[in-house]
């Protein structure tokens, strides 16, 4: 009964062991998708930002005035 009792046991570390190792491989995956989507984000702001400033510009031919 004791061997059995023993296997159990051994069973039961084994998955928690396994179950300890995906959470951990979950956890790594999980921090470098953040870190990916931040820099996109980042990356898009910056895009958004230069088109932002490029609308302001305003572009006059030669016989155009400028009136504000």
């Amino acid at each position: 009964m004791s061997f059995i009792k023993m296997l159990f046991l051994m069973l039961f570390i084994y998955l928690t062991y396994k179950l300890l190792k995906l959470v951990m491989q979950m956890k790594k995956n999980i921090a470098a998708y953040q870190k990916r989507m931040e820099s996109q984000r980042r990356e898009a702001m910056n895009r958004t930002d230069r088109t932002r400033k490029d609308e302001n510009v305003i572009e006059l031919d030669k016989n155009q005035y400028k009136v504000e």
